[in-house]
């Protein structure tokens, strides 16, 4: 008996170990380390190869928020400036909320914070987007009534938004952002508020995890390509943020009437190397170059606990996992 408990214990530490392995495999993959310095190399890196980059501070869904977002996103502006690195912010609206805070106080801290940093990026020193990311159907709650107060309240540009197609609202959502940017009847969505199409940029993916899904897999992609195609033809900017989308966009023969869609994709994900930079540097027969009309990688830094946490998550859902795919 002794015996067997040593070979269960000596097999449970072994577990453990690839489990942890595992894990630490995923953090260095796909997240850059937990200083502005670690992450800026990895943009540079990628600025290197001709694509963009979004930079995403790791520090969602917490239940008591001790770090000053809005500081570090400052610095981290900063840092790009002075690097001179081309690329975005992208932030998750629960960051700057605590997850017992009200609805009103959500909106309240939101705003304040959507507002900083859309006054900072209006001082970079090139084109700068804030990205929205769309996190829980829930969120949306407080999320969009935020996004209107900012935008057409407030007059602030330079935000961008991103959605997930696999939500039954996904397109009613981008028709009502449409109907800020166009007089089209078809929209039906709201008064038109004559914002530049230039003014706002709209990216779609797939979505987060299979469980949040609300339409299958073929109803997803349909209505992913109906955004795309939406967008493109007000000439909003639009963005396939997907690794396995970017065929069928770009192959679908009505979108090539329009402008070309950007792509971005998750920063360790092989797909960068076999269809992003082909797709961004092919040379086509009328002598222009490219298929889209940018490339981005989302990168994400932070604390090691919140990278930790979502290292694990992804060791959680594994094949089932759908992050921007």
């Amino acid at each position: 008996m002794p015996e067997l408990l040593s070979y269960l214990g000596a097999g449970l530490a072994v577990m453990l170990a690839l489990v942890f392995l595992r894990l630490f495999y995923l953090l260095e993959k796909f997240t850059c380390g937990s200083r502005i310095e670690d992450v800026i190399d990895e943009a540079k890196y990628y600025n290197s190869l001709g694509l963009k980059v979004l930079i995403n501070y790791a520090l969602e869904d917490v239940k008591n928020a001790k770090a000053n977002l809005i500081e570090i996103y400052s610095k981290l502006l900063d840092k790009m400036d002075e690097e001179g690195v081309a690329g975005d912010i992208s932030i998750k609206p629960t960051s700057f909320v605590d997850a017992d805070d009200c609805l009103c106080c959500k909106r309240q801290k939101f705003t304040k914070a959507l507002e900083a940093l859309l006054e900072r990026i209006v001082l970079a020193k090139r084109k700068r987007w804030v990205w929205l990311d769309e996190e829980k159907t829930e969120t949306l709650e407080w999320v969009d009534s935020v996004i209107e107060d900012v935008v057409l309240n407030r007059g602030h540009r330079g935000l961008a938004i991103r959605v997930r197609a696999y939500t039954k609202q996904a397109k009613s959502r981008v028709a009502k952002f449409m109907s800020w940017v166009t007089e089209d009847p078809m929209l039906l969505s709201g008064p038109w508020q004559g914002i530049s199409a230039g003014d706002i940029k709209i990216g779609v993916c797939r979505g987060t995890y299979k469980e949040d899904a609300e339409l299958s897999q073929e109803e997803t992609e349909k209505q992913f390509i109906e955004i795309m195609g939406l967008c493109l033809s007000h000439g909003v900017e639009a963005v396939c943020a997907s690794h396995t989308m970017v065929k069928k966009v770009i192959g679908l023969c009505k979108l090539k009437e329009y402008s070309k869609p950007e792509m971005h994709m998750l920063h360790g994900r092989e797909e960068i190397d076999s269809v992003l930079l082909p797709f961004l540097r092919i040379e086509l027969i009328d002598g222009t170059t490219g298929l889209i009309k940018e490339g981005a990688v989302y990168l994400i830094f932070g604390p090691f606990w919140q990278r930790a946490k979502y290292g694990l998550r992804r060791l959680k859902e594994g094949p089932s996992l759908l992050w921007k795919a």
